[in-house]
């Protein structure tokens, strides 16, 4: 069974997304393509799935990998 990653955004205006709310959740071998492909580009939206707020990649502030068991 492979190892999965969920993601945990940190914005530069002080709000957090978890995994509930962005409902990413990667393969090890998955995270280096999802950065590249989704995380470098400034103007792609995130959306949370709890309040369907949108935020774009350039108002990140960091990025968290959280192991799941």
């Amino acid at each position: 069974m492979p190892k999965k990653f969920n993601l945990i955004y940190h914005f530069v205006d002080g709000d957090t997304w978890g995994g509930e709310e962005v409902d990413v959740h990667l393969a090890a071998e998955e995270i280096s393509a999802h950065f590249t492909e989704n995380l470098c580009q400034p103007d792609v939206e995130l959306v949370s799935h709890s309040t369907n707020e949108k935020k774009t990649v350039k108002e990140l502030k960091s990025v968290e990998l959280v192991f799941r068991w």
